[in-house]
């Protein structure tokens, strides 16, 4: 019997960041073939990020004609108060969107990868 073999897809990745540099050059540094990542530095605040999130996505996936697999929503921790990454985690979760933090340290532990401070 003869099997058929099933080509992987490589995934598709938004990642909409609230800083408009720093987290935006920092995963656009990273070459993995194997995937297909795409990022924005928007200068949106929590709640907000996560909607133009939503409308970025619909957006690209028209333009591009495929379909995100994930959808990150990158956010400020130190900017953040509790009430706005509770309502920007809900509206996240009802959109099958993921988040993650960079930290207040996250500018001082980029430049360590360059010079010694």
């Amino acid at each position: 019997m003869k099997r058929n073999k099933k080509r992987e897809v490589n995934p598709y990745i938004l990642i909409v960041c609230e800083g408009t540099r720093t987290e935006k050059n920092y995963f656009e540094s990273f070459h993995i073939p194997a995937l297909h990542i795409e990022v924005h530095g928007t200068g949106q605040s929590t709640s907000n990020l996560v909607e133009y999130a939503k409308v970025k996505k619909k957006q690209r996936e028209g333009e591009l004609g495929i379909k995100f697999d994930y959808v990150w929503c990158v956010f400020d921790r130190d900017r953040c108060c509790r009430e706005n990454c509770e309502l920007a985690y809900r509206k996240a979760h009802n959109y099958d969107f993921r988040i993650a933090f960079s930290v207040e340290s996250f500018e001082v532990w980029l430049l360590l990868h360059y010079q010694f401070f």
